[in-house]
């Protein structure tokens, strides 16, 4: 999401049930609400509709889009029932105005992704990329919902990369055109496997990253992780002032095993020289999953990393030279949820907000709110909540203050 121009950041069962709200400045909000969650809404909002799902659930961020031309946004979710099981509501598109499904797509497994937005058939229409498990990574058809193409895992049995490729699609970034079709290319990454048992390297695959041709599924290129480690992270693709190459960060490990952050540049990525990418940060005993947040914290005019492990470890590193800012633990907790970065102290400077889980995975025992100041990493608001959380935080100025 853009906050200001000089940061942004990546944003990721049961029953769900989908909300909209208008406040009385006509602003729009989409959420999803647990079980855990108790919602009252105040006198100045306005309930303009509410959908019930009560058989499935969603670990997807709502994504918005205007897919029927009525110049109201629609929002795109994925879905799906218990790990492993079969939906005919794995993906869904309501429209904006009345929360009537505009269209759904089946899914063999649960579609944890959020939708990536790019027009590829030239209707006008932004189509759809998201993923999940079993694996799964679709193309659709913004219009209709009709499928465009799919990932079939079994085509590349034979690879000495993409054999790897079977697990599961994380959240996807768009890459300037690099096969010269006019359209942007489609970044992603496939690991983890869900049978693998905890605190132990067996039945563990590295992971892969993959850039896709998003208009025929076609891969442009693709390579494994460099220390042969699972990856959970949507990879971040950007670039530096000065600079004409892209660059990539990309994770390793998770929640029991080790795991590094890693900093290379497109075209290794693109000649299968992932292994000349650079380590920037490491964690034992546990991975980075959370994508990083990128923010100019030292105004020296590059985007500095500020990355938060499973692990509850925070590194604030220089964007110009890769050097340590600044570093912050939260002992006996987790993080899988990326910082919301915003102006929340009395300086120019971007600070950060999160929220890490308390106790070990599966086992966590509820939430912590943290917010970082982003000048030296001091922790300027702490709270707790009940419930545990795995969804990262999103900022946005409700009072025009």
């Amino acid at each position: 999401m853009n906050i200001k121009k000089d940061f942004y950041s990546l944003k990721p069962f049961g029953g769900f049930r989908v909300f909209f709200f208008a406040n009385s400045m006509a602003i729009l909000f989409a959420g999803i609400f647990f079980a855990c969650t108790e919602t009252k809404s105040k006198e100045s909002s306005k309930m303009i509709w509410s959908k019930d799902f009560p058989v499935i659930g969603s670990q997807s961020s709502p994504r918005t889009a205007d897919l029927n031309k009525d110049g109201v946004l629609d929002i795109v979710i994925g879905a799906g029932k218990n790990e492993f099981q079969q939906t005919d509501m794995g993906i869904l598109a309501f429209d904006g105005k009345t929360g009537n499904l505009l269209w759904k797509q089946s899914a063999p497994d649960q579609v944890f992704g959020s939708a990536t937005f790019c027009d590829v058939n030239g209707d006008g229409i932004k189509d759809i990329f998201i993923g999940g498990r079993s694996p799964q990574l679709k193309a659709i058809d913004g219009k209709t919902g009709a499928l465009i193409w799919e990932y079939k895992h079994q085509q590349y049995a034979n690879d000495p990369i993409l054999k790897y490729a079977h697990f599961n699609f994380n959240n996807s970034v768009l890459v300037p055109d690099q096969n010269n079709d006019g359209i942007e290319d489609l970044l992603t990454i496939n690991g983890g496997n869900p049978l693998a048992e905890p605190y132990t390297e067996v039945n563990r695959f590295p992971g892969v990253l993959i850039l896709f041709d998003p208009k025929t599924g076609n891969i442009i290129a693709a390579d494994s992780m460099p220390d042969r480690k699972e990856s959970y992270m949507t990879p971040l693709i950007f670039s530096q002032p000065g600079n004409k190459e892209m660059f990539i960060l990309f994770g390793t490990g998770g929640e029991t095993i080790d795991g590094k952050l890693y900093l290379a540049t497109l075209s290794q990525f693109r000649s299968k020289k992932l292994s000349e990418a650079k380590v920037i940060a490491t964690e034992k005993g546990h991975g980075f999953i959370a994508p990083p947040t990128l923010a100019d914290i030292n105004k020296d005019g590059y985007l500095d990393i500020i990355v938060i492990s499973h692990g509850s470890k925070v590194s604030a590193i220089d964007g110009k030279d890769l050097h340590v800012l600044w570093t912050r633990s939260f002992p006996g907790t987790e993080c899988s949820n990326s910082f919301a970065a915003g102006y929340f102290t009395d300086d120019n400077i971007p600070d950060f907000f999160t929220f890490i889980s308390k106790g070990q995975w599966p086992n966590s025992t509820g939430s912590i709110e943290v917010m970082l100041n982003g000048k030296d990493g001091a922790v300027e608001y702490m709270d707790s909540i009940g419930c545990t959380g795995f969804s990262s935080p999103v900022v946005y100025d409700l009072n025009n203050d």
